[in-house]
């Protein structure tokens, strides 16, 4: 992260984290991935099942080639 601080929004289930990451996404300083990455402690800790990342590594894909497409 070479343009600022990096920051992790953490929050727990219905708590507004996926507004937030939607409102930040909208300005233009600010960088926000376009996927809002529910398992990042668990890939981190290795709680994940390979099934699952497998499922959310498609997800992501879609989604990229759907921006690159000039999607939402």
């Amino acid at each position: 992260m070479s343009g600022g601080p990096y920051v992790a929004i953490i929050g727990p289930a219905r708590s507004g984290t996926t507004w937030l990451h939607k409102y930040l996404r909208r300005h233009p300083g600010i960088y926000a991935p376009f996927v809002k990455e529910m398992n990042w402690f668990n890939t981190r800790i290795g709680l994940t099942h390979p099934d699952k990342d497998e499922v959310f590594r498609r997800r992501f894909e879609k989604i990229k080639a759907r921006r690159a497409m000039g999607g939402n």
